[in-house]
């Protein structure tokens, strides 16, 4: 499983009318590819609900070669916006 990170922080009017301040809108790109990679993903989703924030959006599946080294596996990729109140270490 490979993630990637891209943020950007916001305080919109919907996050302060909903009482909940400050926010992070994180953007993560997901890929797999080994061992049922749709299988993990969708794990990795649950656990990123879990541990880190709410999924916002999620973009459809794609499949793609893998580069940087050499596998006979496709890899399987998706992006996701997720809400969080985590800060940055």
């Amino acid at each position: 499983m490979a993630i990637s990170v891209f943020s950007r922080s916001q305080m919109t009017d919907e996050h302060t009318k909903l009482g909940t301040g400050y926010k992070q809108v994180v953007a993560l790109s997901l890929g797999s590819n080994l061992d049922n990679p749709i299988e993990q993903i969708e794990q990795a989703y649950l656990q990123i609900a879990e541990h880190i924030g709410e999924i916002e959006k999620k973009s459809s599946f794609w499949q793609s070669e893998p580069w940087g080294f050499e596998s006979s596996n496709q890899f399987v990729n998706t992006c996701i916006s997720v809400i969080t109140e985590l800060q940055p270490n």
